[in-house]
């Protein structure tokens, strides 16, 4: 985990978000909204099946957008251990090349030395 980083899921229908929670979350995150009104998905996901990912940068500029490995499985149990581990460094991947960039641009350059 890190302190720049939150990993957000979206619910609508199905259940309250502390029902949710309580089968998702193994710490702090993922953050669950209640989206039944379809606000967010609307937002980011037209035309993208169920699940779908979206990567956000520090400015909440959509930096990568892309449909899960497990689309059209019935159950999240229906998923292959090699399509999560898949998912896994696909946003592991994403998440860190956004980091190391927010680095870079957080840390000056050296001056130049005055003669």
């Amino acid at each position: 985990a890190h302190p720049n980083v939150a990993y957000l899921v979206s619910l609508k229908g199905g259940g309250s978000c502390s029902s949710w929670a309580s089968t998702l979350k193994t710490s702090s995150q993922p953050w669950i909204i209640e989206d039944s009104a379809y606000l967010l998905r609307d937002s980011l996901f037209t035309s993208y099946p169920h699940p779908s990912y979206v990567i956000l940068d520090w400015n909440m500029q959509i930096r990568h957008k892309f449909v899960g490995p497990c689309c059209g499985s019935s159950s999240i149990w229906d998923c292959s251990q090699a399509s999560v581990d898949s998912l896994n460094a696909t946003l592991t991947g994403y998440v860190t090349n956004l980091l190391n960039e927010a680095k870079a641009i957080a840390t000056p350059s050296p001056s130049p030395a005055l003669s």
